[in-house]
């Protein structure tokens, strides 16, 4: 699994989320954040946070942490649960379960081949 981050500038309305096969199980999924729109100049800018993964994915629960991946490292997230275990209301704790099943909604549709 390979994750680059960076900002990204584009004269193109981005893709919020996209899931390509490369072929067999190799996959692209890239995931473009905080989308801004800059007119002031000759033409229009867009800027993005662009999160570009390509990982080998089998299963469903594969595909479910690589997207998890994208936002959050495996330390980040059992650092999260811990927190939900002590607190479940706590604001930070709550976006990542939000996200977790924006994952596993994500994946279930993206990846409906797999077993």
């Amino acid at each position: 699994m390979v994750i680059e981050k960076m900002t990204a500038e584009m004269d193109y309305v981005p893709i919020d989320f996209q899931v390509r096969n490369l072929g067999g199980s190799c996959y692209e999924i890239m995931q473009n954040l905080n989308i801004t729109k800059d007119d002031t100049g000759e033409r229009v800018i867009y800027r993005a946070n662009t999160t570009l993964q390509t990982a080998k994915i089998y299963t469903l629960a594969e595909a479910v942490t690589a997207l998890k991946r994208m936002r959050y490292s495996q330390d980040e997230e059992i650092e999260l649960t811990n927190v939900g275990i002590l607190n479940a209301l706590d604001s930070d704790y709550k976006t990542y379960r939000d996200y977790a099943i924006w994952c596993k909604n994500q994946s279930t549709i993206c990846f409906s081949n797999l077993v």
